[in-house]
């Protein structure tokens, strides 16, 4: 009896052997989750929040932080990109975009990295991202293969002055390396619209900022079909904007003294009205139909130049045209 409690006690002993051993980590097949970190970056305070058509210098001010909820980590290094797509109409009238890819921007490293949850505040500008894609090239399907971004006949507004259009639209983006070597560039979709006091990306535009008002010296050139103002024809006045709202304006005299100084056999004055509306529509200037003094139909249409003169052109129904300059005083 006594051999056969210790065969029993022996056969509970080996069978409760595997059971309390130690476990060997590297079977288990749920691996312990690794620690990480993310980010949150805002515009801050203040600053502009596009980019503004015509406007190189006004840069968009940004903060960034990292953050590590458990605080196991610490970043050595953060990395600023932005990606660069440009909306267009194909050869057969077909909306489309061209993606011109990212780039680094901004770097911060060493001791300018902030501790956790602190921000860190850079800027990013028009010159800034135009130096970085400045060399892109797209093919935009009008059989003439791929070309340079900047300099094509594609998008004429495109202009020292004016790098970026409204068609463009841009995002930031960021990466973080930790001080084990370990690289985040990127996070999950609920990381990114879910958690709280975290975000994956900035996006912004271009916009059209219209300040045009004040007085001019207006010069025109032209031509009549009437019997009293044969040849070429020039002159000047003064012109004064007056804004009336967003790029819009009145303009005293749309043409710049040409029917005070050619049309006075016809009753034209000084206190004849010769004000209407004219548009600035993102550098481009509209004055739509209106009537002029003898009753005809009259409209223009012109440009805000890289020197910040004005050129537009008019003509009337019966034929009447001129071109007009805008300097301001």
């Amino acid at each position: 009896m006594k051999r056969t409690k210790i065969l029993l006690y022996t056969l509970v002993a080996a069978l409760l052997l595997p059971f309390s051993s130690c476990k060997d980590e590297a079977l288990n097949p749920v691996p312990a989750p690794e620690t990480a970190v993310h980010g949150f970056a805002r515009v801050a305070s203040g600053s502009a929040t596009s980019f503004l058509f015509r406007n190189m210098t006004t840069p968009i001010n940004l903060e960034l932080q990292w953050i590590s909820i458990d605080q196991l980590n610490t970043v050595t290094k953060m990395e600023v990109f932005v990606n660069f797509r440009e909306s267009y109409v194909d050869a057969e009238g077909n909306p489309r975009t061209a993606n011109h890819g990212t780039k680094k921007i901004v770097t911060i490293e060493g001791s300018a990295v902030p501790a956790n949850r602190t921000y860190t505040g850079f800027t990013i500008s028009p010159t800034a991202v135009y130096e970085a894609f400045k060399d892109a090239k797209f093919d935009y399907g009008d059989g003439k293969g791929s070309v340079s971004v900047f300099s094509n006949t594609f998008k004429p507004d495109r202009r020292a002055s004016a790098r970026f259009t409204p068609d463009d639209s841009f995002s930031m983006t960021w990466a973080f390396t930790t001080a084990d070597g370990r690289y985040f560039d990127s996070w999950s979709d609920s990381v990114c619209s879910e958690f709280p006091g975290a975000n994956c990306t900035i996006r912004w535009a271009v916009v059209c900022e219209s300040a045009i008002q004040g007085t001019y010296t207006a010069t025109f050139t032209g031509s009549s079909t009437d019997s009293c103002c044969p040849g070429a024809l020039s002159g000047g006045a003064t012109v004064t904007l007056t804004r009336t709202g967003d790029g819009k304006y009145t303009i005293s005299d749309w043409s710049a003294g040409y029917y005070l100084k050619y049309y006075g056999v016809y009753g034209i004055d000084a206190t004849t009205n010769m004000s209407t509306t004219l548009l600035d529509v993102c550098g481009k200037i509209v004055i739509n139909q209106f009537v002029e003094p003898f009753g005809e139909s009259c409209s223009g249409s012109g440009t805000i130049n890289d020197d910040g003169s004005i050129t537009y052109s008019w003509e009337n129904g019966y034929g009447d045209k001129g071109t007009v300059t805008l300097v301001k005083q």
